[in-house]
């Protein structure tokens, strides 16, 4: 069999994962040749603790480089942990504990175009189905679902868009001159929903009433040169939004 073919996965092979992962904090320091990434994790254990037995955490990697690792701000030893070519184990974690990972990632190298790479100076990702594995250490499995918060960093002059799933929270101006914006996604998702894009586009805003009276806030983008496009895609938005809510 070819290394490149998919592998069958049937129903009865399934096992709930062993840890929960309730919330992730990511932040990236964007640069086309090297990407810092740090995750910081809230997890904890979903299996009967009760009997003493401690499972390790499996955490799903590919083509990364660990720059750091630490559980309740304690950097763990090497003994305490096994990375290989297809992830990272944790062999004797807590219950329950924030895990600290620091990765770095090489966008404009990434030619398999999975987790985040450069598209013609756009910073872009794709996830679907596993590649959320080349971005960070992750349990990158569909039934891991977890509310993201997500800062960028990056020169908004050449990057003025910096984009992530939810809702904008933040945007600050940092000492070096860069400018850091945080996204926060309040819905549990699994990580092959995480999306990220880093460039210079063409966007439009406008504002939407629910049905009860929340006003919520709308913005389309597009490559540059094709804003004249966007004031239909608004409409097609607001018109399905309108739809869903009276259907």
């Amino acid at each position: 069999m070819a290394e490149n073919t998919p592998k069958v996965k049937h129903l009865k092979d399934y096992k709930k994962p062993d840890y929960k992962i309730e919330s992730v904090h990511l932040d990236f320091d964007l640069d086309e040749e090297n990407t810092q990434v740090a995750s910081t994790l809230k997890v904890k254990s979903d299996y009967d603790t009760t009997t003493g037995e401690v499972r390790p955490l499996r955490l799903d990697g590919d083509e990364l480089t660990l720059t750091g690792i630490a559980i309740d701000g304690r950097a763990l030893k090497p003994e305490e942990y096994v990375v290989d070519d297809k992830g990272l184990t944790i062999l004797n974690p807590p219950k329950e504990f924030e895990l600290s990972i620091g990765t770095e990632i090489h966008p404009k190298a990434n030619t398999k175009l999975e987790g985040l790479y450069v598209s013609n100076g756009m910073f872009c990702t794709q996830c679907e189905p596993e590649g959320f594995r080349r971005i960070t250490y992750y349990p990158d499995h569909p039934d891991v679902m977890s509310v993201f918060t997500t800062t960028l960093r990056a020169d908004k002059e050449k990057l003025p868009c910096l984009l992530s799933n939810g809702n904008m929270i933040k945007e600050e101006k940092m000492d070096d001159g860069r400018t850091a914006v945080t996204w926060n996604d309040p819905f549990p998702k699994p990580s092959y929903l995480f999306a990220l894009v880093g460039g210079d586009l063409d966007y439009i805003n406008d504002k939407f009433t629910t049905m009860s009276g929340r006003e919520v806030t709308l913005g389309v983008y597009a490559n540059k040169g094709q804003k004249d496009k966007l004031d239909y895609t608004m409409d097609c938005i607001k018109r399905s939004m309108k739809w869903d809510e009276q259907a």
